[in-house]
């Protein structure tokens, strides 16, 4: 029997039909539509905001930092350096490993992290010289309890972090933790965008 069973996997395995790792959704895909509801219980879809630049983010409590450490900066710079465009930043935080014991105070931990992210982004853009409102740039942050967005954004896990720049509904880019010059990517995806929906030049 062992030999049968073994045989048999050889031989899906050949045919191409061995189970094949996750692979996180590639630019060029249309985004699946989300409904999510945030840590401070706004329930929305990604397509409330299909008009908008949307960035979605995912990491777990360390590489979410690792994220932040050139996303805040970058996420700052696209929105001033491109005031024609609206954006939506859309992070999930991989919280699959905490017990459901702890689920209430991983909550307030998280709303504790994201009233001071925003504070410092309210601060960055202040010393810059523009006011931050929810027309130019709206903030929601998502617990993943379960892996749910895990698995629609087609990743085991989020050990490193993950960023996809979405735009009309499809994936224009997506840039994961080891990509080289990662900023310089974002930044150059969000000029290429602002450079699309320019309208054309008189003559």
């Amino acid at each position: 029997m062992k030999q049968l069973i073994s045989s048999t996997l050889a031989l899906l395995f050949l045919l191409g039909f061995a189970p094949r790792p996750a692979e996180a959704m590639p630019q060029g895909q249309v985004a699946a539509a989300m409904q999510f509801t945030d840590i401070h219980g706004q329930a929305a879809s990604t397509t409330d905001y299909a008009e908008r630049v949307q960035i979605w983010t995912v990491g777990d409590y360390g590489s979410s930092r690792r994220l932040m450490d050139w996303m805040e900066p970058a996420g700052v710079s696209a929105v001033i350096e491109h005031p024609e465009l609206r954006f939506s930043f859309l992070n999930f935080a991989d919280v699959t490993a905490v017990p459901s014991l702890f689920r209430g105070l991983s909550l307030e931990i998280l709303r504790h992290i994201d009233g001071n992210a925003k504070e410092k982004l309210q601060q960055a853009y202040a010393e810059r010289g523009v006011e931050l409102s929810p027309d130019r740039a709206l903030f929601h942050l998502t617990p993943d309890w379960n892996g749910d967005y895990l698995a629609l954004f087609g990743i085991p896990n989020a050990k490193k972090y993950h960023c996809w720049i979405i735009h009309d509904g499809r994936i224009i880019e997506h840039l994961e933790e080891g990509t080289p010059d990662i900023s310089v990517r974002f930044a150059a995806a969000i000029t290429n965008l602002d450079k699309a929906d320019a309208p054309p030049a008189k003559p």
